[in-house]
C-alpha cells in the first residue's frame, strides 16, 4: 500500500517530433490533430491523472477516509487506511491489516464506541507495541501505525497500561463504573491497607486502620463540644467527672482504641482518666456506639473531677 499519493510520468509527450529543418515540406507543417495528441493531450492526462491521485490520497489520511462503524470482530482492510475503524460492542476483537501487505505508510484511528473493552490486535504473529493484542477500555481510542513489520499506537489510554503521570488535574465525578474498575479503593481495600494500585478518596479515607475513627474537645463542666468534631453524635456528663460519648456511625465491634487528655481545672487538678466505667466506679462496657469514661483528681484523692476540657479521639474499625 505505501504512501496515500502515487506519482506520476506524462507520456507520450512530444513523441516523434518532425525534424522541423526549415523547409517547407508536408511532414513539417503544423497540424492541430498533431500538436493535440503530441502536447495537449498527454499534458492533459497528466494534469487529470494528478488531480485524480490526490483525491484518492487525502480518502487515506486521517480525517479524509470516513468511519467505518462494526458490531462484530473486524479485520481491518486496506482500504480502511486513514478511516476510523469505530467499535459499537463490547467483547469484540478488531484484527490489524497486514504490515508487510500494506507496508510503511499506513494509518487508521481505532475507537471503543461500546460499554465494554474490545481486543486490537496485530495480524498474524505482528505486535502492537510489542504485544500481541491491546485492550481497549470504554470510550479510549487509539491512532495506530505500522513500520511494515509490525503496528504502534499513540493516544488514548490503553486498558491495564502502566502510565507516569506528571501533573494531574481532575475536572470529573470519578462515576461508579469507574470505582467498580478498581480505580478508587473500596473499604475492604482500606481496611487490609494492602493495596497499592486504587486510589483513596474522601469517601474512604477514614477506613483505613491508621485513621482517627472518631475526636472531639468538650468541656468539662457541660460536656458541650467545643468547635468541630468528627464521627461524634453527642457528649453527655453524666455527672462530676464522668462522661458517655456517642458516635454517629458505629464502630465494627466494641474493642475498639481510645485515649482521653485533659487539661486542668485552673491548674488546681491533676486529671486521671479511666475509660469504661463511671465517676462512682461501677463497670460501664464500651459498646459499637459509644464509649463511657470518669475522670478523678489525683491531686485531691482521686475525687471524681471536671477539667476544663477532655480531648477524645478513637481508633479502629469502622462498622
Amino acid at each position: 500500500m505505501g504512501a496515500p499519493y502515487t506519482s506520476v510520468t506524462i507520456a507520450d509527450y512530444n513523441t516523434n517530433p518532425p525534424s522541423d529543418d526549415g523547409s517547407q515540406t508536408e511532414a513539417n507543417r503544423g497540424k492541430y490533430a498533431t500538436v493535440k495528441t503530441k502536447l495537449s493531450d498527454p499534458v492533459r492526462t497528466l494534469a487529470e491523472t494528478i488531480n485524480s491521485n490526490i483525491l484518492a490520497a487525502f480518502g487515506k489520511v486521517i480525517g479524509g477516509g470516513g468511519v467505518t462503524a462494526t458490531a462484530i470482530s473486524y479485520q481491518v482492510l486496506s482500504t480502511d487506511q486513514g478511516k476510523l475503524v469505530r467499535a459499537t460492542a463490547s467483547g469484540i476483537t478488531v484484527t490489524t491489516p497486514s504490515a508487510t501487505d500494506v507496508d510503511d505508510p499506513f494509518v487508521f484511528g481505532f475507537l471503543n464506541n461500546s460499554a465494554g473493552n474490545v481486543t486490537l490486535d496485530g495480524s498474524g504473529a505482528q505486535t502492537i507495541n510489542g504485544s500481541a493484542s491491546l485492550t481497549i477500555g470504554a470510550g479510549d481510542g487509539v491512532m495506530v501505525f505500522t513500520d511494515g513489520t509490525n503496528w504502534f499506537t499513540t493516544g488514548g489510554v490503553v486498558a491495564g497500561g502502566s502510565y507516569t503521570v506528571t501533573n494531574l488535574t481532575v475536572t470529573a465525578t470519578l462515576t461508579a463504573a469507574a470505582a467498580a474498575g478498581g480505580m478508587i479503593a473500596t473499604k475492604a481495600q482500606e481496611e487490609a491497607a494492602v493495596v497499592t494500585s486504587a486510589v483513596t478518596t474522601p469517601g474512604t479515607q477514614q477506613f483505613h486502620p491508621s485513621a482517627c475513627k472518631a475526636w472531639v474537645k468538650f468541656q468539662g463542666s457541660t460536656g458541650a463540644i467545643d468547635g468541630p468534631a468528627y464521627n461524634v453524635s453527642s457528649i453527655t456528663r453524666n455527672a462530676v467527672g464522668d462522661y458517655t460519648v456517642l458516635f454517629d456511625a458505629d464502630m465494627a465491634t466494641a474493642n475498639f482504641c481510645s485515649q482521653v487528655t485533659c487539661s486542668g481545672n485552673s491548674g488546681a487538678g491533676v486529671p486521671i482518666a479511666v475509660m469504661d466505667r463511671s465517676a462512682a466506679g461501677a463497670a460501664a462496657a464500651p459498646s459499637t456506639a459509644g464509649q463511657r469514661f470518669a475522670v478523678f483528681n489525683a491531686a485531691a484523692g482521686l475525687a471524681a473531677y471536671d477539667p476544663d476540657s477532655l480531648y477524645y479521639a478513637v481508633f479502629g474499625v469502622l462498622a
